[in-house]
């Protein structure tokens, strides 16, 4: 994991329930501009004292030189809908906007975002993450209430037979 380039990367884990996986490739010889445009970002969540989470790295191999990946837990679907954040928005301001787009039109070739959703039934969880919401991860579960003998059950109707039109 690149430290300089994530942001507050500890994360209570168990508590999320998506992860976004945003694939980055960066021009060959751009890798300074891209290290400055996280920081850059970084620098304005600070600013505005977001609550976000990222987990940077960068592949060194098994995918072309320049790829990062940047992993964002999410808590709720309802994140997806939010907007953008006027804190963070307000902390870049327009200069610190414009040189983002200067430094990304410069640095990034491309990226792409992914979109994954745990699930407690194909999971095997660490211990601590199933502690931080164990009603999600281990769920009860129901089982029929058993209410005396069984029923006999009928012989199903058979269906009357039907006389053919006389013509």
């Amino acid at each position: 994991m690149r430290d300089d380039l994530s942001y507050k990367p500890a994360v209570k884990l168990g508590e999320m329930r998506y992860f976004n996986v945003r694939t980055v490739r960066v021009r060959p010889g751009h890798d300074n501009e891209y290290v400055e445009i996280r920081k850059l970002v970084n620098a304005a969540r600070d600013k505005a004292s977001t609550d976000e989470h990222q987990a940077v790295f960068q592949i060194v191999a098994g995918a072309p030189r320049g790829t990062y990946l940047v992993f964002t837990p999410i808590k709720s679907a309802a994140q997806f809908d939010e907007g953008p954040n006027q804190a963070y928005q307000d902390a870049l301001g327009d200069e610190g906007r414009q040189k983002l787009a200067d430094l990304a039109n410069k640095a990034i070739v491309s990226s792409e975002d992914t979109i994954f959703a745990f699930s407690p039934k194909m999971s095997n969880p660490a211990a601590g993450m199933v502690a931080a919401d164990p009603a999600y991860w281990k769920p009860k579960l129901l089982t029929a209430k058993k209410e005396g003998p069984p029923v006999a059950m009928k012989a199903p109707m058979q269906p009357t037979p039907v006389s053919a039109e006389k013509k």
